[in-house]
Formats: C-alpha cells, structure tokens, sequence
C-alpha cells in the first residue's frame, strides 16, 4: 500500500513534522479555534513635533491571541492572552504575513494548557491569521 502524500497546507506540514496524521492535525485545529482567535493589534498615535505635515499619524501593528473566557455571570468574553513587542509593517496585510511566518510557528501551550485542551504543546501552530481584503 503506497503512502499518501503530504497536504501542502498548515495542517498537512505541521502533521509530517510531529508525526501526526493530518486528520488529527485537523481535529486539534478545529479545537482550538473554539477557544483561541489570533489577530493584529492595530494602534495610531499622533506625531506632535513631526517636520512633515504628512507624518501626523504613526501606525503600528503587533501579533495578538484572544482566549475565549468565561465571566462570573456565565457570558463568554474575548481575553487578551499574549502579545509581541510592536512591529512597524506598513500595512496590515504586512503584519499578517509576519506574524503567520515567524510568530506563529513559534509558540507553544504550557503542559497544563496542552493537557486542558487534549492537544499537543505545539498544536497552536497550526492556527493562521487570515489576510483580509483590503481595497
């Protein structure tokens, strides 16, 4: 019986790289979406004493992960989990593929979390930020 290929997609390359099956690699995929959301933090400040009329706004952007929390009162609300330092990409789509390329490859849930979420340390690798249309 031949082998199946590997998928080139997230799921597919990160299944061959831990030795998972990309079913399985779909499945932690699909749970961990129900409690994490990655995005980018956009933020503007004002440049007071800048010598260009045209430089009055400075927009940076930085990786961020919201985590599904439940309150007291039973409501579900989104909760700042972690961030990157800011990172100065000129546009949003910018910092998408920045933080798709080198942010999310990298992380990794505690032993506690991996356990809490029946998943590997490494399974948040397989979330993406998705680009979004900007026209």
């Amino acid at each position: 019986m031949k082998n199946k290929p590997v998928r080139n997609t997230v799921a597919g390359r990160w299944a061959a790289d831990n030795g998972f099956n990309t079913h399985q690699a779909i499945i932690y995929r699909n749970r961990l979406k129900q409690y994490f959301i990655p995005g980018i933090l956009r933020q503007e400040r004002e440049i007071n004493n800048s010598s260009n009329p045209m430089d009055r706004y400075l927009t940076t952007f930085k990786f961020a992960m919201y985590k599904w929390d439940t309150a007291p009162s039973g409501f579900k609300r989104l909760q700042l989990a972690l961030t990157d330092d800011w990172h100065c990409c000129y546009t949003e789509n910018d910092a998408i593929e920045y933080a798709n390329t080198y942010i999310l490859p990298k992380i990794q849930l505690n032993d506690y979390w991996a356990k809490v979420y029946n998943v590997p340390a490494n399974a948040l690798q397989l979330l993406r930020i998705n680009k979004q249309r900007i026209k």
